[in-house]
């Protein structure tokens, strides 16, 4: 498989995770009308789906599948919680004492330590993201 396939279905895989994590927890809360949970139940299962299909067709693990659980679970957390201020979050590239990614729009940096620890800069709602709608 060519490199630049493998990369595809990466990045595939990297939002589909982002997509299950963020339906999921926003499906925990009580707070939602019907339809909203009529969507996010329906993004759950698109994505669990496409996730599967994707794991047949590249079943070699990522970076977060080797990282420890405590690690892998705030990845994916960071991750969820980017993708619904509409941030487009790079891989995770360790740098001193922990991980980090940073936003393709607005440049803005979101931190994990080897333990979990999360820091982040990323603002509520991507201002990269403001832009290319405008």
């Amino acid at each position: 498989m060519s490199e630049s396939v493998q990369q595809s279905l990466q990045m595939r895989a990297r939002a589909y995770r982002q997509l299950l994590s963020g339906s999921e927890s926003l499906l925990e809360g009580d707070r939602l009308y019907w339809t909203e949970k009529a969507l996010l139940s329906l993004l759950r299962e698109l994505s669990r789906r496409r996730l599967q299909q994707l794991a047949a067709a590249w079943p070699e693990p990522g970076p977060t599948e080797e990282a420890p659980a405590a690690l892998r679970e705030s990845m994916i957390e960071a991750m969820a919680e980017a993708a619904l201020g509409g941030h487009e979050l790079s891989q995770w590239e360790p740098v001193d004492n922990g991980y980090q990614a940073g936003c393709f729009l607005c440049g803005m940096t979101s931190w994990l330590g080897p333990d979990g620890l999360r820091y982040s800069v990323l603002e509520d709602e991507c201002p990269g993201k403001a832009d290319d709608e405008g």
